[in-house]
């Protein structure tokens, strides 16, 4: 049951990752879009397109998170442990994947109570009319993932499933 859990959010994050890495492109893409318009036909732009941009790069930025927990890539910067024994870095790797996936955690809530409280208030962009619910929701659902992903690489490496050696380093 967990190793299908696992296997799921790995799909989830791999998922995730590839549409992030699509909404990177879709910036590129309008954003030069956008400034051949004004170049070719000044006074035109893309409707939207600053918007569009915007929510992009919250898609971008949040559902790249856990692909990056799951897979382990993000940065280890190593100066004491380099040298300590394997039990100590084990802990060490634990906790504080424990300790981001609090941060994550704090992260997740303020995206959603932000989001819910702007929603309340009524205000949506200019242009697109786009709901902060929308936005937020998009950063909490990636952080949520994120969070996931923290909490199972936590206890893959305090089970001796992931290697302490499996990640980036500086």
């Amino acid at each position: 049951m967990v190793d299908r859990l696992q296997r799921l959010l790995s799909r989830l994050a791999q998922i995730m990752a590839w549409l992030a890495g699509l909404g990177l492109v879709s910036m590129v893409a309008i954003v030069v879009l956008d400034v051949l318009a004004r170049h070719l036909a000044p006074g035109f732009s893309i409707h939207g397109a600053i918007e569009l941009v915007a929510l992009l790069m919250v898609v971008v930025g949040f559902f790249g998170l856990p692909a990056a927990f799951d897979r382990r890539t993000h940065l280890n910067v190593e100066v004491a442990t380099a040298a300590a024994p394997a039990s100590l870095r084990r802990g060490l790797d634990v906790f504080w994947s424990l300790v981001g996936a609090g941060g994550v955690l704090f992260l997740c809530w303020m995206a959603l109570d932000t989001g819910i409280y702007l929603q309340r208030t009524g205000q949506v962009t200019e242009i697109l009319h786009i709901k902060p619910l929308v936005t937020y929701g998009i950063a909490a659902f990636g952080l949520g993932v994120a969070l996931l992903a923290a909490l199972n690489g936590a206890l893959g490496i305090a089970q001796g499933r992931v290697s302490v050696e499996n990640s980036t380093e500086l």
